[in-house]
């Protein structure tokens, strides 16, 4: 195996491994607030708070990074995740909670922007979107496992809490396998957000868009099956569903993206991911049909990310690249804010028919604008 294929799979690995212990606490958490009667906006707030810290946090990652090696400020985060996750058991108030995520989120904002830099710096520009493709895919597949353990470990006492800190601590082991192949990076970012928006807008967006939905599926879509009569196995089976979608489809959507124009399939991504919450409503108690749809459309989806931050790297590949990916996931984070935030009161507000309402202004905003865009750049 070359140094380059090492230093890919080890940190693909170590992701994958997150997105597992990501997968399972995140419905975790929403579920225990379900089941002790807390409101959906509330519970929308509290997943808003992971989200909160990737904005704030963001501007100062690109240095950090720098300062420690890439290796050095991974490990260091997946430390202060672990630690996190023990915290909510030991600190069982609603009030704590808040405060434990926005302390986690820092930290997984640190491993989402160190570890997408690493891949964009080393894959090759001709191949970067099937990478980031198989990246999509096992850290998909870390997102469907996840939800699947609460089958096991359930929702209540330090059981599930063990299980997902165990999860993170074992992704540190590749990264320490593969320290020597580590990137160096520097730490200028000499533009704000706006200006990262305004040289790659299509997928800056598309990132915004991304952290909105998946932020909302992820801690609403159970909730919102609850709501509509499914049991919690069920519940919890929504998004192990979306994720075996990902799973399958992440790497020809990267295909696509490396032959054709990356705006035209983030489009295509946009306009499955309206089509399918148009469906949902109507198919959330009809299982034969609801869970073929999820996998299509969960899958197709993930591409806003997965093409979009393909689109980051062929737009900015002369900028440093940890900074264009911070700036890209800082704007995921303005979007998981804003997502779940609103996705939470609209459900309070109408009732579950809030969730799909929500999605689906997201998707056809982004629409609008990318095609805009798109019609532009073709009169330019």
């Amino acid at each position: 195996m070359t140094s380059t294929a090492k230093s890919l799979a080890a940190v693909i690995a170590s992701i994958s491994v997150v997105g597992m212990a990501f997968g399972l606490n995140m419905p975790l958490l929403s579920l225990v607030l379900e089941t002790r009667n807390v409101d959906s906006s509330v519970i929308g707030l509290s997943a808003a708070m992971q989200a909160v810290s990737a904005v704030v946090a963001t501007p100062f990652i690109p240095r950090q990074i720098a300062a420690m090696g890439a290796h050095r400020y991974l490990l260091t985060c997946l430390a202060v995740v672990c630690g996190s996750i023990l915290l909510f058991p030991a600190l069982d108030d609603i009030a704590s909670w808040f405060v434990i995520r926005f302390v986690m989120g820092v930290a997984l904002t640190g491993v989402f922007v160190v570890s997408e830099a690493w891949i964009i710096q080393i894959a090759g520009a001709r191949s970067r979107g099937q990478v980031l493709g198989i990246y999509a895919a096992v850290l998909s597949a870390g997102f469907s496992i996840g939800p699947l353990l609460i089958r096991f470990t359930g929702v209540e006492g330090w059981l599930p809490f063990l299980v997902s800190a165990g999860v993170v601590a074992l992704a540190a082991l590749p990264i320490l396998f593969a320290r020597a192949e580590a990137p160096q990076f520097g730490d200028n970012r000499n533009l704000p957000f706006s200006g990262f928006f305004r040289m790659a807008p299509v997928a800056i967006l598309a990132a915004l868009v991304f952290g909105a939905v998946e932020t909302c599926i992820l801690s609403l879509l159970p909730s919102y099956g609850l709501k509509n009569g499914l049991d919690i196995n069920a519940a919890a089976t929504l998004l192990a569903v979306t994720g075996a979608g990902s799973i399958a489809l992440q790497v020809p959507i990267g295909w696509l993206s490396d032959r054709f124009d990356r705006r035209h399939v983030l489009l295509f991504c946009a306009a499955i991911g309206l089509a399918g919450v148009a469906l949902l409503p109507a198919l959330i108690n009809h299982q034969a049909w609801l869970w073929p749809v999820l996998f299509v459309w969960g899958g197709v989806i993930v591409g806003l990310y997965t093409v979009g931050l393909a689109l980051l790297g062929e737009r900015l590949h002369d900028l440093d690249l940890a900074a264009a990916n911070a700036a890209f996931i800082q704007a995921y984070g303005v979007g998981a804010i804003l997502g779940p935030t609103l996705a939470g009161a609209a459900m309070s507000a109408i009732g579950p028919t809030g969730l799909p309402l929500s999605l689906g202004l997201l998707f056809g905003g982004y629409m609008i604008f990318a095609a805009a865009r798109a019609r532009r750049a073709a009169v330019q």
